[in-house]
């Protein structure tokens, strides 16, 4: 599973880079991998606090999902103001916003898909054993 979220992480990541680098190039800024870290780092940490809680029962899986959800938004608003704070000017600040809800919202989309496949993958394991 971290794997899976490592590689869709990372591939997401480098797509978008790709995409502001050659479709937006006036808007495109060194620090862009910045961005890919972070949602790296926090989607993993979550994603492992997840699965070390929700190993044997599915109606709490809801719950602590939803309440890392909360933390990741919550994260990833002091990173956007904290990153716009300390390091970008003026005219990059609203390229570098976009960005980083762009990834929040792919990285959310994404994460909730694949769980919902985990959690129907585990439910069918249950069924048959």
């Amino acid at each position: 599973m971290f794997f899976l979220l490592s590689l869709v992480y990372l591939s997401i990541g480098g797509l978008g880079e790709l995409i502001f680098y050659f479709l937006f190039p006036t808007h495109f800024f060194k620090l862009y991998f910045v961005i890919i870290l972070f949602y790296w780092i926090v989607g993993i940490t979550t994603n492992f606090f997840l699965d070390r809680t929700c190993t044997s029962k599915n109606d709490k899986l809801l719950t602590i999902f939803m309440l890392s959800r909360m933390v990741k938004f919550f994260l990833t608003i002091v990173f956007l103001a904290v990153m716009i704070k300390v390091v970008f000017s003026n005219k990059d600040q609203i390229a570098f916003a976009i960005a980083v809800m762009a990834n929040y919202v792919l990285y959310t989309s994404l994460e909730l898909y694949i769980y919902y496949l985990y959690n129907k993958r585990s439910i069918h394991n249950a069924k048959e054993q």
